[in-house]
């Protein structure tokens, strides 16, 4: 059984980034959806952030089958809204790969431009199904690259790293049709004078002067 492994031996941030997110439940019936835990990628597959992250709310549903997530692992992590940041200040200005990352982001509570973004749920058509809807990553892993994932609990080093595969299988198509999205954009967008928007408690938004220094957080090789 293949999994999906790193291409190299570099360790350090690339322009490219892949990113999974692990989501645990809270509120009634563990109905509402917040970060557990978040792993980025860089463009050789290895990781270069892994944090757990824990909320003010009690866990109602740690939706462990799927999430791989336990009560003992989140012991003693960080806050999500410190982990927000941190991954805020690494994906600023970044390529950024995953599956699905309107999740992701939404549970990082950021905002990533939709031009630096590379979606291998929605933007390939290919690798949708005939309906033009999203597949499953565990699906299209398989049929597209022959490797396995998600057999059980899911993992975000091996999600991420298997966006990333996929991505980079068809990076030509991607860019390609990323290119023609700017086109599109550009020709749909009327001249009008720069005005200035507030960013105050925007994350992945950086304040005037700040500078955009990488996360600290766990990691894990």
């Amino acid at each position: 059984m293949r999994r999906p492994a790193p291409l190299g031996e570099n360790k350090e941030v690339t322009r490219v980034l892949a990113i999974d997110c692990e989501m645990v439940g809270s509120g009634p019936l563990g109905m509402d959806s917040r970060l557990a835990s978040v792993s980025v990628v860089n463009a050789d597959g290895n990781q270069v952030y892994f944090s757990y992250a824990v909320g003010t709310r009690p866990v109602t549903d740690y939706r462990t089958k799927y999430s791989g997530i336990t009560p003992e692992l989140l012991e003693g992590a960080p806050p999500i809204s410190q982990v927000q940041q941190e991954v805020a200040s690494l994906l600023h200005g970044k390529l950024v790969v995953g599956h699905g990352l309107e999740n992701d982001f939404k549970a990082l509570g950021y905002f990533h431009p939709r031009i630096l973004t590379r979606d291998t749920a929605h933007d390939l058509p290919r690798l949708l199904s005939r309906a033009g809807r999203p597949r499953k990553l565990r699906r299209i892993t398989w049929e597209f690259l022959g490797l396995t994932i998600q057999d059980g609990e899911h993992d975000p080093l091996e999600d991420a790293r298997a966006a990333l595969l996929l991505y980079l299988r068809y990076q030509s198509d991607f860019e390609a049709l990323a290119e023609a999205r700017k086109k599109d954009h550009a020709q749909d967008t009327p001249s009008s004078p720069v005005v200035a928007l507030p960013t105050e408690g925007l994350v992945g938004v950086p304040k005037v002067g700040d500078p955009s220094g990488l996360a600290s957080g766990k990691k894990q090789q």
